[in-house]
């Protein structure tokens, strides 16, 4: 009775250890558009003076266990830098661990905030943020959101003169139709939830 008892617990083990061997991660929905049509591609949304300083092109970008994204560089000559980023994962859940461990800056000596000055917050994004590092002489900003299994990231860094919060609301508000308008989803006309 032990010997088949045992037998048993050893079938029942190597048939679970074959089941989870096997199993693969669900693939990633199937869409018609590749993740470098989520990017903005121009600064339409940005003040005068900037300009595309890297073209957008696809890149395996910052985060960890993506399947793929893509990234845009843009410039102010002499006076600041920014980039846009797309990530893409195999489906939502994985985005969403990927957004929530994602760290603005590990390790930095300042403080990072929402700026009083900065009220948009994504009405189409599942999850959405904005930190900044107080500097009166500069706008210093990570933004991050979640669209479904794509995390966007969009970092600035510019003089004030060159890029204000409400730049930077006009650069979310781009970001937002981008994405509304490649992945379907209705935007509302104010932009900004009640």
């Amino acid at each position: 009775m032990k010997s088949c008892t045992f037998r048993n617990l050893v079938l029942q083990a190597i048939l679970v250890a074959i089941v989870l061997g096997c199993s693969r991660p669900a693939a990633p929905p199937l869409r018609d558009f590749d993740t470098i049509d989520l990017l903005i591609k121009d600064v339409s949304a940005f003040p005068g003076g900037w300009e595309v300083s890297a073209p957008a092109h696809a890149k395996r970008v910052f985060l960890r266990e993506n399947i793929g994204g893509a990234r845009i560089q843009f410039g102010y000559p002499w006076a600041g830098h920014a980039w846009h980023e797309i990530s893409r994962f195999r489906n939502i859940q994985d985005a969403a661990v990927a957004y929530r461990d994602q760290d603005y800056y590990p390790g930095a000596k300042s403080r990072w905030e929402t700026p009083k000055e900065l009220s948009y917050q994504s009405p189409i994004a599942n999850q959405f943020r904005v930190a900044c590092r107080p500097n009166p002489r500069a706008t210093e900003c990570v933004t991050m959101a979640q669209y479904d299994e794509f995390v966007s990231a969009f970092n600035i860094n510019a003089d004030s003169y060159a890029f204000t919060f409400s730049d930077l609301e006009r650069v979310l508000r781009a970001i937002d139709e981008r994405m509304a308008r490649v992945l379907g989803k209705p935007l509302p006309s104010s932009g900004t939830p009640p």
